[in-house]
């Protein structure tokens, strides 16, 4: 069966968590590879409506092995608060269906506060970043600062769900089994492809995935671009399309435009084609996903 990435064309929001929950049933493997709890990936189902924020989207598909790569910023405390909660809605999460790769650098609550607080010194200047602490995150991880989950001992709840995945992954490939890798943001959030620096600090387009994912020598046989029937924007930086006032917020509520992680209004406006067109040719989409059509008949 063939690999498979499924990935944001614009700036994220776009609907790649419904598109992994629904198309799960034909993979095997469903891998995180980059970024980490600043972004949610919405899945509605017959078990309700479910923001993620680290678990990958396939979590709600029995016999799906779900991982967390090394690209991954792994915020322990918001990984075990969002297992509990899907728990509660009784959904099951093991090690069973459930891994975290020992390679993956632990995001701590300083880096948290070291967020917060550059978005503070920038005042008027500030990327919008949703202080989930991703940036300083990933500055610590390139400067060789972090603690990676192989040398985590506690807590337990998170322990027994580390393991080395790129051994798994390997043998996953070599039993010639099907591997969807679930993006987070879109291409235009890429921190060396999109609008800098109005991005996230890590790589969101689908090369890096099998990078990220912790199975270089992976062949992506397909890239399932998404992409909204109009266009929406969290945080700050060129938003050509930009609508205010009355339409804006017609459409914002009728989408329901609200940040997954933060709650705070997303910009909305029309689709923007040359925006769209350049996030095709960098994700190297041989599919598209086009969502949330019906709201445009509510809002206009």
């Amino acid at each position: 069966m063939a690999n498979c990435a499924i990935v944001g064309i614009n700036w994220g929001d776009e609907g790649k968590g419904r598109m992994v929950d629904y198309l799960t049933g034909q993979y095997d493997v469903v891998v995180r590879y980059q970024g980490g709890g600043n972004a949610g990936h919405t899945v509605i189902n017959d078990m309700g409506k479910f923001a993620l924020h680290l678990l990958p989207s396939g979590v709600f598909r029995p016999g799906v092995m779900n991982i967390l790569g090394n690209g991954v910023a792994l915020d322990c405390e918001n990984l075990v608060t969002e297992m509990e909660t899907i728990r509660a809605a009784g959904v099951s999460i093991s090690p069973e269906n459930l891994m975290v790769s020992h390679r993956a650098s632990l995001l701590l609550p300083w880096h948290r506060e070291l967020d917060a607080l550059e978005e503070a010194r920038l005042k008027d200047k500030m990327y919008g970043s949703t202080k989930q602490g991703i940036a300083p995150f990933y500055s610590d991880k390139y400067q060789k600062k972090t603690i990676q989950a192989g040398e985590l001992l506690y807590p337990a709840q998170v322990r027994p769900y580390v393991a080395d995945t790129g051994r798994y992954l390997r043998q996953a490939q070599a039993e010639g089994k099907a591997i969807l890798f679930e993006g987070q943001l879109g291409a235009l959030r890429d921190l060396d492809y999109g609008i800098y620096p109005y991005t996230t600090s890590s790589n969101t387009i689908a090369a890096y995935a099998p990078i990220g994912a912790g199975l270089p020598t992976a062949k992506i046989d397909e890239v399932v671009g998404v992409v909204k029937a109009y266009s929406s924007c969290v945080g700050e930086g060129p938003f050509t399309c930009e609508w205010f006032g009355a339409d804006a917020e017609k459409l914002r509520e009728a989408g329901a435009e609200y940040g997954a992680k933060t709650g705070r209004p997303r910009r909305v406006g029309p689709i923007d084609l040359v925006a769209t067109r350049y996030g095709v040719e960098v994700q190297g989409a041989t599919n598209i996903a086009l969502t949330k059509l019906d709201i445009l008949s509510l809002s206009l």
